[in-house]
């Protein structure tokens, strides 16, 4: 009895690799851009800072805005991923 043959690897594209790179150009500068805000906003939860309505717009704000392109980002680099094709 034959053994089946192994799947073969994935082989990236030009337009794979493109999109996977620019997700991650635009994914992890808002993710910092967001994680950082919540960070801030959690340590002046903490502080005895009066300012924390203040804060807390800033930081819904940052969140607000930087979601959607996380949320591009993420698509990009779901695209890029599934661009990889089977060698023949």
């Amino acid at each position: 009895m034959s053994q089946p043959d192994p799947q073969k690897p994935l082989r990236w594209t030009a337009t794979g690799i493109a999109l996977f790179v620019i997700g991650l150009l635009i994914l992890v500068p808002s993710g910092l851009c967001a994680t950082s805000a919540l960070l801030f906003f959690l340590g002046s939860l903490f502080s005895r800072n009066s300012q924390v309505l203040q804060l807390s717009a800033v930081t819904l704000f940052a969140v607000i805005i930087a979601a959607p392109f996380i949320l591009l980002g993420l698509g990009f680099i779901r695209t890029g991923l599934k661009e990889r094709r089977r060698r023949d």
